[in-house]
């Protein structure tokens, strides 16, 4: 390979600069979006999915868990967290499964990466738009109403720094199996292998915890139950988690990025 034919490469990698493109890319995807009627769609249903089920113990089957000796502001809070972080990371591995993998067998990653936009901001705002969008939709609106139920049930406001610190923990369960999901598009051409493996892991998290037990404080598995426990003001029996699921996530989207930029098209 002669020093040119390495330079022109090192260009298509690269593009103008590490970032070059990432806000126009953002801004394609936020239109893509926030412009139809997708948002409030996702939210309506996000919100009755998770706000309904939660209402279950709060008010339709009260007496059912009360006969079972159970407290229902705990049963409530730890419903609301579970179907908080579950069903948008859900939804996060269905959305990204396609965003790498789609526009490579379409051939639309080749044709925007003709222009000048660099590989780098082609993965992170798929990665940034996607969250964006997901945790709008299906986390935060219905945790607005979840705080409201709560705090009634509480017969006080839940402390508002727990509770947003709770909901900090289900953001990591989500960002991360973004960030996977992003990270498996990058490696695989198959959209199965893609959406199959983090929905196996997400399903089968607290199966392969209790066969492997230090699994529980590498994995984000538990971290609804810590969620739930922060809101209300428990002792949290594992910190790990908390630091292991960040870490996890940053060490897949620089595969991610690593390994797209080396993607012949």
């Amino acid at each position: 390979m002669t020093v040119g034919e390495r330079s022109d490469r090192t260009v298509l990698r690269d593009g103008a600069s590490r970032l070059g493109g990432f806000r126009n890319l953002i801004g394609i995807d936020a239109r893509g979006f926030w412009g139809t009627r997708q948002w409030w769609i996702q939210s309506l249903l996000w919100l009755a999915i998770i706000i309904g089920l939660v209402v279950e113990p709060l008010y339709i089957a009260r007496s059912i868990f009360e006969g079972e000796g159970e407290d229902i502001l705990t049963t409530a809070t730890n419903m609301f967290f579970t179907l908080a972080a579950l069903g948008p990371a859900i939804a996060a591995i269905i959305h990204m499964q396609g965003a790498i993998v789609g526009e490579k067998q379409l051939g639309t990653a080749a044709w925007v990466l003709s222009k000048p936009v660099s590989r780098t901001a082609f993965v992170l705002s798929k990665l940034v738009s996607r969250a964006f969008g997901i945790l709008a939709t299906a986390l935060v609106i219905p945790s607005i109403l979840g705080y409201v139920l709560l705090s009634l049930e509480n017969g006080a406001a839940l402390p508002a720094a727990r509770f947003l610190g709770a909901l900090g923990l289900v953001v990591l369960v989500i960002v991360f199996y973004l960030a996977f999901t992003l990270m498996l598009g990058t490696l695989f051409d198959a959209r199965g292998a893609v959406i199959a493996l983090p929905l196996a892991l997400l399903l089968a998290g607290d199966l392969l915890a209790g066969a492997v037990p230090f699994a529980a404080h590498l994995l984000p598995s538990s971290l609804p139950t810590l969620a739930t426990l922060l809101a209300l003001g428990e002792p949290l029996p594992l910190w790990l988690p908390i630091v292991a699921t960040p870490l996890w996530t940053v060490a897949f989207v620089l595969v991610a990025v690593w390994r797209f930029r080396w993607e012949e098209f």
